[in-house]
């Protein structure tokens, strides 16, 4: 290879590099602040990509390839994949930060990701095959099962400080199921979820300028929503949201707030009715999946709930969080652990169990599925997380 084309690589390699650097923190980063990080003109990226949209193909070509090449050298075990993708993601940071916002934010692109995978992975063929051999109904389970596993991958992906041992548990909850739990009689879930019906007379009435962020995500997504953009669902000027809030990101903080504070209550007025920490589970699942099927405007605000949740899995750890006011109406009887460490494992549950929720709901909703269907899912999904990898043996 002659100087010149090394010199060309390397460059384009630093590009790539710095932007994997930049959107960990910028989800919305620009060509002048990529430069800026470094150390470049602009046009000396233009000596290599033509614009952002380049750069972000490239870097998705290379997340595509690194998965298929994980899915290959990985063991055959569902312990085997989890743990390899995990220590892949924990040193690709930056990648798994594109998955994300990808998942996240185009629709579509975890359907057309599996199908870029099974043209290019024998491994991922190999199970397609096997899926489609199966019937309806092991086909449903097999297919919540891998949600399951795909969002708590990335749940346990995250290098964030302090929170290791309790991605390292989800890990192995992963494998074994919550094993000291006891999965209620059907008649009894029945009983759960019927008593998780909300009414909706129960939801606060949602200020105009939340309808208007939740209108502009329906329709632009998470990445297209701008000041402007609310200010026109809103039918104002944008210069008087500044008089409330900075910037875009504060609306939406304070937006996922709120929201989130309506669920922690509906959920607080009914976990008391749950004999057990097990029952609970099921509780906050089916209130949170209620909640979403009676306000579908708000599915896209939970998709990016879900989101930043995932990201930042220890964000409800923020100044003046009461942990002990939080796990007031739950059980904590047989949750392995004492004091801070055991009471943080249960709020760890709650958490996941709500991501999951979320992400059946949103997933069925894509797909189709009505409400009854939705809440099937719910339960399905439940029993996988209490099962664990010999639910679907």
């Amino acid at each position: 290879m002659d100087p010149v084309t090394s010199e060309k690589i390397s460059r384009r390699e630093q590009i790539l590099e710095a932007t994997l650097s930049l959107v960990q923190t910028n989800d919305r980063w620009s060509l002048a602040e990529l430069a800026e990080k470094i150390g470049v003109s602009k046009t000396a990226i233009y000596r290599h990509f033509k614009n952002r949209a380049e750069i972000e193909d490239a870097l998705n070509d290379l997340l595509r390839q690194d998965l298929r090449e994980t899915f290959e050298q990985a063991g055959n075990t569902p312990e085997e994949l989890r743990t390899s993708f995990v220590r892949y993601f924990r040193s690709h940071a930056g990648l798994l930060f594109i998955l994300m916002h990808n998942i996240f934010s185009t629709d579509q692109y975890d359907t057309n990701l599996f199908i870029w995978l099974r043209t290019k992975s024998p491994k991922v063929a190999v199970f397609s095959q096997y899926l489609q051999s199966r019937d309806k109904k092991e086909q449903a389970a097999i297919t919540i099962d891998l949600l399951k596993n795909i969002t708590s991958i990335l749940i346990a992906s995250f290098v964030i400080d302090g929170i290791e041992p309790i991605q390292n548990e989800l890990m192995r909850i992963l494998g074994r199921g919550l094993s000291d739990m006891k999965i209620p009689a059907e008649k009894r879930l029945d009983e759960l979820e019927a008593l998780s019906l909300i009414d909706s007379v129960e939801l606060p009435e949602p200020p105009k300028l939340f309808t208007a962020i939740a209108a502009a995500i329906k329709e632009f997504g998470i990445s297209g929503t701008t000041i402007e953009r609310i200010a026109e669902k809103m039918g104002t000027a944008k210069s008087s949201l500044y008089f409330y809030f900075r910037n875009k990101n504060e609306m939406m903080n304070e937006l996922v707030r709120k929201e989130t504070d309506t669920i922690i209550s509906l959920c607080e007025n009914r976990s008391g009715k749950g004999r057990n920490l097990a029952e609970q589970l099921f509780i906050i699942m089916s209130v949170q999946a209620n909640y979403l099927l009676i306000k579908p405007e708000i599915l896209e605000v939970f998709n990016w709930i879900r989101y930043e949740t995932i990201r930042q899995p220890n964000s409800s750890q923020h100044n003046g969080f009461d942990i002990d006011a939080f796990l007031k109406p739950y059980h904590l009887v047989g949750v392995p652990g004492e004091g801070r460490e055991q009471k943080m494992r249960v709020v760890g549950l709650i958490k996941w169990a709500s991501i999951l929720s979320t992400t059946t709901i949103i997933q069925g909703k894509r797909l189709g599925a009505d409400d009854h269907i939705s809440r099937k899912n719910i339960r399905s999904m439940y029993f996988s997380m209490l099962k664990g990898d010999k639910g679907i043996q």
